[in-house]
């Protein structure tokens, strides 16, 4: 008996949730790090591009603004005695998911909370 398996494109396409290597994705950022890079359903080069274009927006408190994301969250996590960790996680209209943590460079100074911008054609007031 044969068994054959197949799997649609959009399956094959799907890569499992992964964490990218954040090295070397911020250059110069104030003392800001970024901790963490994960990336499910895209590639971790797209991750990294993705993550410094968020970062250098959140570092310098402008709107996020990425091309493809349809979904936008952030969180903050703190601790006694060391700087915060905030988590910016993106969700792309392919389905793809991003999620950057930036820590800020020392004790009590946090990461400026970043806003979503505007879809096209909406205005802000």
């Amino acid at each position: 008996m044969l068994v054959l398996a197949f799997s649609s494109p959009a399956e094959a396409r799907t890569v499992a949730a992964a964490a990218c290597n954040t090295r070397g994705v911020l250059a110069h950022a104030g003392g800001y790090k970024l901790v963490r890079l994960t990336a499910d359903g895209l590639s971790c080069t797209k991750a990294r591009a993705a993550a410094r274009q968020v970062a250098e927006q959140v570092i310098h408190n402008k709107a996020v603004s990425v091309p493809g994301v349809l979904g936008f969250g952030i969180s903050t996590q703190t601790c006694s005695g060391c700087a915060p960790t905030t988590q910016i996680s993106l969700t792309y209209s392919s389905g793809g998911k991003l999620t950057v943590s930036l820590r800020g460079p020392g004790s009590g100074k946090s990461v400026p909370s970043p806003t979503p911008s505007p879809p096209p054609g909406t205005i802000t007031v």
